[in-house]
């Protein structure tokens, strides 16, 4: 609505990366989370559970809007148009339900990235922390007094 139509290719590009890239991170959660070994029907962990069901389902809001993946499937905008207004318009609320999903999903995503850089940071800081203590800079005793300081402020 605020761009060219010469746009269209750079939006049509990143929607499907990012079409792609969710669809590959579910795969890759689903293999690294799940626990599959009681057999296909008794999976415990990320497949199938409740965030397993509204990722596929934020995957599956956004073929719509791939153009090569719509036009493959015939899921055209002329389909809409023959199928009426009533169903026009509840594309139109299912397409802003599934982007409030795609932003839920986001923000979730920017949560775990945040979560994964402070555990990195501070996984880098106790390694810091044993080289210098394996080097002489300090002894055992000056870091146990200094464990014990920080963790009585908290």
């Amino acid at each position: 609505l605020c761009s060219p139509p010469s746009a269209d290719g750079v939006f049509a590009f990143f929607v499907s990366l990012s079409f792609i890239l969710f669809a590959l991170e579910m795969i890759l959660y689903c293999w690294v989370k799940s626990d599959f070994s009681n057999g296909i029907f008794q999976v415990k962990g990320y497949a199938f559970s409740f965030f397993f069901w509204l990722d596929l389902l934020a995957v599956l809001s956004m073929v719509p809007d791939v153009d090569w993946l719509a036009s493959a499937l015939g899921l055209q905008d002329s389909l809409m148009d023959s199928l009426g207004t009533k169903a026009g318009k509840a594309g139109k609320i299912g397409a802003k339900s599934s982007r409030i999903i795609r932003m839920a999903r986001l923000v979730r995503l920017v949560k775990l990235y945040k979560v994964a850089s402070q555990r990195s940071r501070e996984k880098q800081k106790l390694d810091d922390l044993k080289q210098l203590v394996e080097s002489g800079h300090f002894n055992h005793d000056e870091i146990q007094e200094f464990l014990e300081k920080s963790n009585s402020q908290k």
